[in-house]
């Protein structure tokens, strides 16, 4: 069992693809909830992460739940997880086969005009 578990939405994109004028186009949205338990960030977490992104807002969230990252050749997006009422995607992904096998999982807060 993973300590300090809660209850997360979890949003997923269905692929995307481009419309008639080349812009591309989301695909749908689906929400599920997820258990996990989300934890701060450490230094090291955002050193893992391209520099660009290190000054975003990151949480480090440990889940059974096996989460999406983004994919261009499949036209998906990264899965994104809400916490505290903000939205977070998904850029990092280790699967942990310790002595209970989950996921730590890396996320970034996703900005204005992002979802």
């Amino acid at each position: 069992m993973i300590l300090g578990i809660e209850s997360l939405t979890r949003r997923r994109y269905a692929a995307g693809e481009r419309g008639t004028d080349g812009r591309w186009e989301q695909g749908d949205a689906t929400d599920a909830t997820i258990r996990a338990s989300v934890q701060p960030a450490s230094d090291d977490d955002l050193k893992t992460l391209p520099e660009g992104e290190r000054t975003r807002r990151a949480k480090r969230i440990y889940t059974s739940s096996e989460l999406r990252l983004v994919d261009q050749d499949a036209g998906t997006s990264a899965d994104q997880v809400q916490v505290d009422g903000d939205w977070y995607e998904v850029r990092l992904i280790q699967r942990e086969r310790s002595l209970l096998a989950h996921y730590r999982v890396i996320v970034l807060a996703v900005q204005e005009g992002e979802e």
